[in-house]
C-alpha cells in the first residue's frame, strides 16, 4: 500500500479512497534533471582503474594487500 493511501481511514472521505482527487492533485517537490549522480562505488572503481588494479574484488579479501592498495591511492596525485 502506498503512503498516500495507507494513512486514510475508510470514513475519512465518505467510504473509501478518492482516486480521482488523488490522480488530479499537483505533485509536491521537484525531480533532479539529467543522469543520476555517481555513487561511492563508481568512484572507487574509477580510482582502481587509474591505479591499474585488476581483480580488485578478489584483493579485498586479502586485508594486507587491500591496505597496500589504499596506501597507493592516498599517495597518488589526483585521486
Amino acid at each position: 500500500m502506498d503512503k498516500r493511501t495507507k494513512n486514510r481511514s475508510p470514513g475519512e472521505n465518505g467510504g473509501g479512497w478518492d482516486a480521482h482527487k488523488d490522480l488530479l492533485q499537483e505533485l509536491e517537490g521537484t525531480r533532479r534533471r539529467g543522469r543520476p549522480r555517481k555513487g561511492w562505488k563508481e568512484d572507487v572503481e574509477r580510482d582502481l582503474q587509474v591505479l591499474e588494479v585488476r581483480r580488485w574484488k578478489e584483493l579485498v579479501i586479502d586485508r594486507e594487500r587491500w591496505k597496500d592498495i589504499v596506501r597507493q591511492a592516498k599517495a597518488h596525485r589526483g585521486l
